[in-house]
């Protein structure tokens, strides 16, 4: 039996010999993700143009405005009754001490990834992408997403947000199974298993997948190869895109790109 490549870090090899790194990132604050990000940062170093998932700067910059909002000024209790909104508030402020008040005009997406944030109460560090975007950004490379912003938008407005509010509600109510649905993340992240990693995140988005993962494979694998025409390139997405049939990995080899593990040794987290 061939022996599994368990690696979060990928060399990308083109066609006309043009190399790049592929790093599967996760959206979350983790003693872990620190250590990676020191792990990697000398891969960084050897590129001059870092790619994150989204180019975080123009990101910081319209997230004062509307981007995160749901349309048309609807709030998560537009979309469920007084009563389960009652509810939904309480069983949040017992459970993790968030307001949902302040968040109900975010799409459901975003403050599930807030919420996220608090369960594991590490806010010692910035999480995994702003990390890495902050550290190539102090390097002087030149700075670029994966996705951009356009598509990144495209995506949210693609999502029925009356069906995310009923998951999200759904979700709140049943704490335990959730949180062990994140400790289960936090676990196959540590074992590198691209493609286990990919089914779960599949698994997760239920009847979106398709949109939040499959399709944004595509476009993500497209913009890779596409940058790698003009730079030596280090790029950055969630690590659920990276492998299965379905994965960027999968697509750049379909094209005719080499895509070799880099191994990360786990000792300091066996």
């Amino acid at each position: 039996m061939k022996k599994k490549k368990l690696t979060l870090l990928w060399e990308i090899i083109d066609p006309k010999g043009n190399h790049a790194y592929l790093f599967g990132t996760i959206h979350i604050v983790h003693p872990y993700t620190r250590y990676l990000c020191e792990y990697i940062k000398p891969y960084i170093d050897a590129c001059d143009l870092f790619a994150g998932e989204t180019n975080l700067d123009e990101l910081r910059k319209a997230s004062s405005g509307q981007l995160h909002l749901m349309k048309d000024g609807k709030r998560i209790q537009d979309f469920i009754s007084e009563k389960k909104f009652a509810k939904l508030r309480k069983q949040l402020l017992k459970s993790f001490n968030f307001e949902i008040m302040h968040y109900s005009n975010l799409h459901p997406i975003l403050i599930n990834q807030i919420i996220s944030d608090q369960i594991l109460k590490k806010s010692f560090l910035p999480n995994q992408d702003e990390f890495l975007w902050n550290y190539a950004k102090s390097q002087n490379k030149l700075m670029d997403g994966v996705e951009s912003l356009d598509e990144h938008m495209q995506v949210l407005g693609l999502l029925n947000e009356k069906e995310q509010v009923n998951l999200f509600v759904k979700g709140v109510s049943k704490i335990t199974k959730w949180r062990k649905a994140f400790d289960q993340m936090i676990k196959l992240y540590k074992s590198q298993d691209v493609n286990r990693i990919a089914k779960f995140g599949a698994k997760e988005l239920g009847g979106i997948r398709k949109i939040m993962l499959y399709d944004r494979n595509i476009l993500m694998a497209d913009k890779i190869k596409d940058s790698m025409k003009h730079h030596r390139s280090f790029f950055t997405v969630g690590a659920a895109h990276l492998g299965a049939k379905k994965g960027i990995i999968a697509l750049l080899k379909q094209d005719g790109y080499k895509v070799n593990p880099v191994k990360i040794e786990n000792h300091q987290f066996n």
